[in-house]
């Protein structure tokens, strides 16, 4: 959609603004892809509200796909407006069902924290969504990270443990809960002041989450894998170390660089696809 005079050979950004106005609204009205491009194309040239116009355009054909919400609420923080961002995310996130819910919350999560400077903002939504949902292991653990990790803040070993216990009376699998409890081991000879905490800890684990690992590790010798391999453990898809399975997540290395090849775009574009599981931590 690059026009370029015949005299100079320079682009003609008007009449390649008109190209995209014109493929968008009536030839290409339900194709994410070339909005995106000439959302970027009229954002690199200046012209804000142009760009919005577009990805307002396919939002409204085709709402909820995964990388047009993401787009509208970075041109907004670009913009200035980090409010407008931030309600675009959270509209998302209400509008949002079984897996991309948990995505939607992680994303509206991390811009109160970083972009707004309000996590008690997010903190607050995330223990809503956490109660809700007891089995997610993803957000169980960005709610003890948010809590280990303040800046500038002693950690609080005692509601620290609190979130450990909430992991381990909730509703995930033996296997996840058994990886927390390992995780409580590591935090409390960290950080705690208590002998006794760490060996209620240390032996609570040997007795009902050891055994859990072990059977793991049987599981996996008889299938002939190893620790740390991609390949799933359980029914559920998680794996020890990474998730195995990402697909909105990842959107297919979502890459503005990349021109957003055609086999990216039928993946990130698939409703269907948007309900896989992701990978644990």
């Amino acid at each position: 959609a690059v026009v370029s005079t015949q005299s100079t050979g320079e682009l003609d950004v008007e009449e390649t603004s008109k190209i995209y106005r014109r493929a968008c609204m009536t030839h290409l009205a339900k194709k994410p892809q070339i909005h995106l491009d000439w959302a970027a194309f009229e954002e690199r040239r200046g012209q804000m509200e142009v760009a919005r116009e577009a990805l307002n355009h396919i939002d409204g054909t085709m709402p909820g796909l995964i990388a047009v919400t993401l787009r509208r609420a970075g041109l907004e923080r670009r913009c200035g407006n980090t409010q407008q961002g931030a309600d675009i995310l959270l509209a998302a996130l209400t509008a949002s069902k079984g897996g991309t819910r948990e995505f939607w919350t992680l994303k509206y999560l991390n811009y109160c924290n970083f972009i707004l400077g309000q996590p008690e903002v997010g903190e607050k939504l995330l223990e809503e969504e956490v109660e809700a949902n007891q089995n997610s292991m993803r957000l169980y653990a960005k709610l003890l990270d948010m809590q280990n990790y303040k800046p500038h803040s002693p950690v609080d070993v005692t509601k620290a443990v609190t979130i450990f216990q909430r992991a381990l009376e909730s509703k995930l699998s033996a296997e996840e809960k058994a990886v927390f409890s390992h995780r409580r081991l590591t935090f409390l000879e960290e950080h705690s002041d208590s002998i006794e905490a760490i060996i209620i800890a240390y032996q609570d684990h040997v007795d009902n989450w050891k055994p859990v690992e072990q059977k793991r590790a049987d599981q996996a010798k008889e299938k002939k894998l190893v620790p740390g391999n991609k390949q799933s453990w359980t029914s559920r898809g998680y794996s020890a170390n990474s998730y195995s399975k990402q697909p909105q997540l990842q959107q297919q290395n979502y890459n503005y660089q990349a021109g957003y090849q055609q086999q990216q775009q039928q993946h990130w574009y698939s409703q269907q696809q948007q309900q896989q599981q992701y990978r644990s931590y």
